[in-house]
């Protein structure tokens, strides 16, 4: 996934920084989503989703992989329905 973020990132012209400032998280933050491949809480994706502009098809895909971790992540049900719209 962090390697998906930064080619979006990239092809927006932003850096890490701008990004990280626009979805309203540290720039260590976003490097470790980039860099380490640590995946971002919900709330986060679905911020990132947005400022990078992706495809109905990748938000279609976000919108089930947090569907799956729901119960890990104690994802709420009508965020994740939004993520659908």
């Amino acid at each position: 996934m962090g390697e998906r973020i930064q080619q979006l990132r990239k092809n927006l012209g932003i850096t890490q920084a701008d990004l990280a400032k626009k979805i309203a998280i540290s720039h260590a933050q976003m490097a470790r989503y980039e860099i380490k491949n640590i995946y971002p809480p919900a709330d986060v994706l679905k911020h990132l989703a947005d400022v990078l502009n992706t495809s109905s098809g990748e938000k279609f895909f976000l919108y089930y992989f947090l569907r799956a971790l729901k119960t890990a992540r104690g994802v709420n049900k009508s965020f994740t329905e939004s993520l659908a719209e």
